[in-house]
């Protein structure tokens, strides 16, 4: 028999296991893997290279909620295991639930060098029982903390929809693609010395933070990976200014005169604006011009336009930029190749507890929608976009992806190109479909679901060696998609291949335009389209 001292011993290290194989969640999907919070996208956008891609799917689930992806695995000693077992079955299986989830945990670490090219740096430990114990605290903690900061940035939504209360033309989507414009106009700027032209947006302070981050080299081949709240403040109170604080992860490229670098990048940004000013029409909101009059960009010099001869900065006529810090900015070139982790799909879902009621007023002014119907254009753009990606060709996915996330997966594509890499996630399927979120205000209805979805997914080099992933194994993961629509449009969601301006057979181009009728069907103006891809760590 066991002594009592090793019965404890072993008790203890298969404690540590067992924890271990709880934490198991944090270890997330590649299908080209670029994340960005400490893992490797959007993603996005969030963007994230293969987000949804493949060429087949079958089966997806109707109901409002669904069941996460799982793993298995194992390894040990099984003549051991079986003798322990019988000998002192409690034991023996906290030790079979250890070795399993220590031999997963190892095996998920595998291979993942690409997540250390776009995330934090990978913590160090040393071996034995005390490191491994130290590994499954950290991995406890993570997940903790992905779990608040996801709960976190949903309150921060909500707070966000407060503003409505000042500005009833204010739309936290289009609030969106305006910081996106600004933040990648504003590195644009600083590289090419033309940051006075963002004087409205940009105050002297913020000015002087970008301009120390390097100037006189070309900046170009932004990607936002994520974009987090972090306070909101003056709505409630009797404030001058509403002042929101937002923390960007980007990856960008500066070259020089013999040289180019990629940097990836975590900066915080607060914007002010004066209570009473009141948002832009949506066909102005995406653009940068002077706030006053509306000339363009070239106009503005410091704090006053040219043409208007207004004083249009401090937050009177739009967001300023009041401050600006770099938390992190460090060389890292995308690692294309390699297997990157999957983390968080196995986090429970950040659920707005107004979803559900949100959805049936939406339904109640629509009568044609429905949850099988809105599925089955989810479906549809998954389709399209899964082809797509794997051709390197976007072309059948335009109609149905807003300008900002065509834009971060074409940047995927070549930055796949450029290093003779093709990513590839064939027979990718939705498994199941939850619904997380649903807003609305006075220019866009937007339902965010989270996506469970398995597929192949692997990455050849020029000569079609796998240099990632696996074409044997398929890899389950989940993420956040938001799809929006204008707020006025009504209709079942379409299936059809046609444009749902005109009719005219579905040809879209890049810029998002009908090439029949002309009219740019890609801005919700027509049909539900995929605005945002956020990974699960980053939602």
């Amino acid at each position: 028999m066991m002594s009592r001292t090793n019965q404890r011993r072993i008790l203890a290290l298969s404690l540590v296991l067992w924890i271990g194989l709880l934490a198991l969640p944090l270890i997330a999907r590649p299908g080209g893997g670029q994340t960005y919070s400490g893992s490797s996208s959007s993603q996005s956008s969030s963007s994230r290279s293969s987000s949804s891609s493949g060429t087949s799917r079958s089966g997806s689930s109707t109901g409002w909620s669904s069941s996460g992806s799982s793993s298995s695995g194992g390894g040990g000693d099984i003549g051991g295991l079986v003798v322990l077992l019988f000998e002192n079955p409690l034991l023996g299986l906290l030790v079979i639930g250890g070795v399993v989830g220590y031999t997963l945990l190892v095996r998920s670490r595998e291979g993942s060098g690409q997540a250390r090219d776009w995330g934090t740096p990978a913590r160090e430990f040393g071996t034995g029982a005390d490191a491994l114990r130290e590994k499954m605290e950290a991995a406890a903690a993570e997940l903790e903390t992905s779990r608040v900061k996801g709960q976190r940035q949903s309150e921060m939504r909500v707070a966000m929809e407060g503003i409505t209360k000042l500005d009833p033309n204010f739309s936290i989507v289009l609030f969106e693609d305006f910081v996106y414009a600004l933040y990648a106009q504003a590195h644009t700027a600083r590289g090419n010395g033309t940051l006075a032209e963002l004087g409205p947006w940009i105050s002297g302070d913020a000015h002087r933070s970008l301009a120390e981050l390097g100037s006189g080299t070309e900046v170009n081949g932004i990607v936002i990976g994520a974009l987090r709240y972090l306070s909101i403040n003056g709505v409630k109170s009797d404030a001058e200014s509403v002042s929101v604080t937002l923390e960007f992860e980007s990856n960008y490229s500066e070259r020089g005169e013999k040289k180019e670098r990629r940097w990836y990048a975590v900066e915080r940004w607060t914007l002010s604006r004066k209570k009473g000013v009141l948002s832009k029409p949506k066909d102005k909101a995406r653009t940068l011009e002077c706030p006053s009059c509306g000339a363009p960009l070239e106009a503005l010099r410091g704090r006053s336009c040219s043409y208007c001869k207004q004083v249009v900065a401090g937050g009177d006529f739009d967001w300023e930029v009041r401050e600006l810090k770099s938390v992190t900015r460090e060389p890292r070139a995308p690692g294309l190749a390699g297997h990157a982790e999957e983390r968080g799909t196995d986090l429970p879902t950040v659920l707005d507890p107004k979803a559900k009621a949100r959805w049936a007023k939406l339904v109640l002014r629509d009568p044609e929608m429905s949850w099988p119907k809105f599925q089955a254009r989810l479906e549809l753009v998954f389709n399209e976009l899964s082809r797509g990606w794997n051709r390197q060709d976007l072309a059948a996915a335009r109609a149905y992806l807003s300008d900002g996330l065509h834009a971060s997966f074409s940047y995927w594509i070549e930055a796949y190109q450029a290093q003779h890499l093709r990513n590839y996630t064939e027979d990718a399927r939705i498994v199941s479909v939850q619904m997380a979120r649903v807003t609305g205000d006075a220019v866009y209805d937007a339902v965010t679901v989270r996506v469970f979805a398995t597929g192949f997914d692997f990455t050849l080099d020029g000569e079609g060696n796998v240099v990632g992933g696996s074409r044997d194994r398929e890899r389950q993961y989940s993420e956040y998609w938001t799809l929006i629509r204008g707020a006025g449009k009504r209709g079942a969601p379409r299936t059809d291949p046609e444009c749902p301006s005109c009719g005219a057979p579905l040809a879209i181009e890049m810029t998002g335009h009908c090439s029949h009728c002309r009219v740019k069907v890609t801005s919700g103006d027509f049909d539900w389209v995929l605005s945002r891809v956020e990974q699960d760590e980053s939602y």
